[in-house]
């Protein structure tokens, strides 16, 4: 069986659909196969988002933490990110502009902004 991967731009006919909604009702410009050798990758970031819960464990952290999120993260919102900070112990947040959850690559200059201080603080 082939993967496919919903595009992840969706219009006014898509939103409010749940991700768990079956392939055959998504409407089908939405729905692209995978290329040969991807799938493995994405098999891995499934699995990935959806590993345990392991934020009790926040508290216990023991080393500075720079939390990053994009304004326009979707995979992290900002909320989510500011609660990990507030259950670390030394934690701060950066919250980029202009940046989704690959920060670094979407808003490089902004990044380096953030963590060029904090790491000149340790």
């Amino acid at each position: 069986m082939a993967l496919h991967i919903v595009a992840s731009r969706p219009d006014p006919a898509v939103v409010g659909l749940p991700w768990s909604t079956p392939l055959e009702d998504w409407p089908q410009e939405y729905v692209v196969p995978l290329p040969r050798g991807l799938s493995r990758h994405v098999v891995r970031i499934i699995r990935l988002r959806d590993r345990p819960d392991s934020s009790s464990q926040l508290p216990r952290i023991r080393v500075p933490i720079l939390a990053i999120v994009g304004e326009e993260d979707a995979v992290t919102p900002i909320d989510d990110a500011r609660a990990i900070v507030a259950r670390a112990p030394d934690a701060r947040l950066a919250i980029l502009p202009e940046a989704g959850h690959l920060s670094n690559l979407e808003n490089p200059s902004s990044f380096n902004a953030a963590l060029r201080p904090w790491l000149a603080g340790l």
